[in-house]
């Protein structure tokens, strides 16, 4: 669903807004569709609930021997400091 970030992201400007986290569809929101929301709204890296579902989607894939590769860990590293591109 292309437009699911505008859609969270208008439910959270509701006159009662239901926070992040508060339906099951925000973990199931892939890392672009995160990243495509904190656009939208860059104050969610200041909730818990939204940290807890972004940054273990900013962990490399089971493929990847990222403990080895030392591009892989220093670009895992980086994106976790950087809250996924952003700076802090």
């Amino acid at each position: 669903m292309t437009n699911l970030p505008t859609l969270v992201a208008d439910d959270m400007t509701e006159p009662h807004p239901q926070g992040f986290g508060a339906y099951p569809v925000h973990g199931l929101m892939t890392l672009a569709q995160l990243e495509d929301l904190l656009k939208l709204k860059p104050e969610l890296l200041n909730q818990t609930a939204f940290v807890t579902v972004y940054l273990p989607k900013l962990h490399p894939g089971a493929d990847d021997d990222w403990k080895r590769d030392r591009t892989l860990t220093k670009a895992y590293l980086e994106a976790r400091r950087r809250g996924g591109g952003r700076s802090c």
